[in-house]
């Protein structure tokens, strides 16, 4: 009998956590439901469970939402079988959610504000003739809405009302641009093979020295040994050297003016909340706006781009903008954030995804490209950049041969590449102007003691948000020069959590010294940061910004010196350049007062030799055995 009642309970328990309800919430196509042989349409906001059948069309897309478990399911390969089985397939996606958005489907789902909530009155298998429908039905219930409400208004409010329903005539010269594009857009499909993607430069570092003298290191050498070190009569030969061509750094901006977005901007209130580098943002993006692409041909994407420019991601788009410039993104930040809202909102990497990106970057000024598999089975969104960016394929097309990188885990190696071009696009820029404005979330604290002067201390802990940020920092070069690629990482200015933490430490060592004393105390706290080749941390070379030397255990040349230039150029205003020798990286540096050593003539302007990697080395001093004659300079602003 117990043995009966267990197996009983058991059988319960399997069924009640098999007939677990889900909630369906978008419905793509003639999706239906099989019960008793017969097929009944299915809802959004319908109930079924992982045993129910469903029957996918070709085209066709399912969405439901496992509320216990926190999950959504995407359905969008054909066939009839039951959820579960859908729902391990090859092809259809599942997605861990948090409770803000649980929070926001909830809302949707049980809203009363008709506009918001989530309703597909109709299901349609035609998509291209669903999208223009929608689209009319949309614009004339707005209208008919507005003209009913003028007959409540004052005439001063009558004509400010009339003026705000003729937005889109006064934005005539925006609509015509899109009609151009849009239909461009069905035709200019061509294809192009993919190139091998520019190799990262071969850095063969050299390990760094302890100096040398009278045969013992110059660990604990006492001050007045230094300051002997520091004037001593060395000399070198003055090496006049042509700096490289600075990279310009303006940005992409919108085409459209902001101020005129925002006023066709509707009042829809209801947001998206969605979450990068661990800092949480929001757009105006409700699940109405959901769309399913099919299979991707010119016509379906022209159709769903036409959808997008109707006015109705007008707020999203504005949103998005509004928060790169609330948050200092740069373009590879603010194209990284409208990739995660894309995918949160459609799912990682699907079609719809990558097509909602593409259209908020060139609405925003970037020149993207979309391409496809050749079968159509696939979208990609392609990138441009005034930066060649190493270990990335691209596809070159246009009559300059412009660079459009994939960024993607899987690249065929041919596409069929949509040529279409957006008036004023511009490729992005990966210089970081102003320091981004990201949550705060502190790492574990790091104490730094000085080389020679080991009472000389500093402790940081670094914001881990900003290290997220840096792990999908994609290292590039600029003019056809690898030098260059070093330049972005040292003139990008740091942190203001990180200057609040380190400067006053700083500044306190360096209190009442001069000028060539306060570098030297600089640069021997950066000789107290233990060494590691990259290829032993990360498998191939890659320099740190500023903030990452200080977060990680371990640095290299390259990365001391682009934190001694930021720490001079802050804190003592003194200029810096970097100093390359073929397999090192150092540092020059200009001084006000007289100082003895190696230096390098630079446009008329002296630079002393500052070597962050020369352990227990003076301003002036060169490691030995380096190769001075292939010596090239990287200026900085």
């Amino acid at each position: 009998m117990k043995r009966f009642i267990s197996i009983f309970l058991l059988a319960i328990l399997c069924h009640s956590i098999h007939a677990q309800d889900l909630t369906v919430v978008y419905v793509g196509g003639k999706v239906t439901s099989v019960k008793n042989g017969k097929n009944e349409k299915i809802n959004v906001n319908s109930k079924l469970t992982k045993a129910t059948v469903v029957d996918i069309p070709y085209e066709g897309k399912l969405d439901l939402i496992d509320e216990k478990n926190k999950k959504r399911y995407s359905i969008s390969k054909p066939g009839k079988c039951d959820i579960a089985t859908h729902i391990s397939a090859a092809g259809n996606s599942t997605m861990e959610l948090t409770e803000r958005y649980l929070a926001y489907l909830k809302n949707q789902i049980g809203s009363n504000d008709t506009k918001s909530k989530i309703v597909h009155a109709q299901v349609y298998s035609d998509y291209a003739t669903v999208t223009r429908e929608i689209q009319v039905k949309e614009e004339e219930e707005e209208k008919e809405q507005k003209l009913k409400e003028l007959d409540k208004l004052t005439p001063m409010e009558r004509v400010l009302a009339k003026r705000e329903l003729n937005h889109k005539r006064h934005n005539a010269f925006r609509d015509s641009v899109i009609k151009v594009h849009l239909d461009f857009v069905r035709k200019a499909w061509n294809k192009h093979d993919v190139n091998e993607a520019l190799a990262r430069p071969v850095f063969d570092e050299i390990r760094p020295l302890v100096m040398k003298d009278n045969g013992n290191t110059t660990n604990k050498l006492k001050i007045a040994d230094w300051l002997r070190g520091v004037f001593s009569s060395k000399k070198h030969k003055e090496v006049i050297v042509q700096a490289p061509t600075r990279a310009e750094k303006e940005q992409p901006t919108p085409l459209f003016d902001i101020e005129k977005l925002k006023e066709s901007a509707t009042s829809d209130t209801t947001y998206f909340p969605f979450e990068y580098c661990g800092t949480d943002f929001k757009v105006r993006l409700d699940e109405t706006k959901r769309v399913n692409i099919g299979k991707v041909n010119p016509d379906r994407i022209a159709d769903v781009l036409g959808r997008f420019s109707s006015g109705k991601y007008d707020n999203a788009l504005y949103d998005c903008i509004q928060i790169r410039k609330e948050h200092n993104l740069n373009d590879w930040a603010y194209y990284k954030m409208i990739q995660t809202l894309c995918d949160e909102f459609f799912g990682k990497g699907t079609n719809e995804s990558v097509l909602l990106a593409g259209y908020l970057c060139y609405q925003s000024g970037f020149c993207i490209r979309f391409a496809s598999t050749t079968d159509g089975s696939k979208l990609y969104l392609l990138l441009n950049s005034i930066h060649d960016i190493y270990s990335t394929q691209y596809i070159t097309c246009g009559p300059n041969a412009q660079k459009f990188y994939i960024f993607a885990d899987e690249i065929p190696k041919a596409f069929m590449v949509c040529d279409a071009e957006f008036p004023k696009e511009k490729g992005i820029s990966l210089y970081i102007n102003t320091p981004l404005l990201l949550n705060t979330n502190q790492g574990e604290t790091h104490v730094i003691h000085g080389f020679r002067f080991d009472n000389d201390s500093i402790s940081i802990s670094i914001n881990q948000n900003i290290m997220k940020f840096c792990d999908t920092y994609p290292a590039s070069q600029t003019h056809n020069n690898e030098l260059t690629r070093w330049a972005m990482y040292a003139n990008t200015p740091l942190q203001p959590d990180v200057k609040e933490q380190l400067y006053p430490q700083l500044k306190k060592i360096i209190e009442g010294k001069n000028e060539v004393e306060q570098v030297h105390r600089l640069m021997d706290l950066i000789h107290g940061i233990p060494y590691e080749y990259d290829e032993n941390i990360w498998g191939h070379d890659r320099a740190f910004f500023a903030e990452e030397t200080l977060n990680y255990p371990f640095c290299d040349c390259e990365d001391r010196s682009i934190l001694l230039t930021r720490l001079v150029r802050d804190l003592v205003g003194l200029k810096c350049a970097l100093l390359y020798y073929p397999g090192h990286l150092a540092t020059l540096i200009h001084f006000n007062d007289e100082v003895k050593g190696a230096h390098y003539i630079i446009d008329d302007v002296k630079f002393t030799v500052c070597d962050p990697t020369y352990l227990g080395s003076n301003i002036g001093d060169e490691m030995p055995n380096l190769d001075t004659k292939g010596t090239k300079v990287i200026l900085l602003d």
